[in-house]
């Protein structure tokens, strides 16, 4: 379900979030991740692939350490 992929991302992110040292430099991450639901995304796999993208882009811009949902385009 969306809300399980929003958990699975969620912890994750947080992961990716804590900074790691490594020779003496502390390396702060980031991810930024993209879900795409069945069937309420899509039906065929580029569909899904294609809104997950999508999702994953729109985070991107908007530089949000958040999970973002796939926004409605017309």
């Amino acid at each position: 379900t969306a809300i399980d992929a929003n958990r699975i991302a969620e912890s994750i992110e947080r992961v990716v979030r804590e900074p790691l040292e490594s020779n003496n430099v502390i390396l702060n991450m980031s991810l930024s991740i993209g879900i795409a639901v069945f069937p309420e995304d899509g039906v065929a796999v580029d569909a899904l692939l294609h809104a997950a993208d999508t999702a994953m882009y729109v985070k991107k811009r908007n530089r949000q350490k958040r999970i973002e949902p796939l926004e409605e385009t017309e």
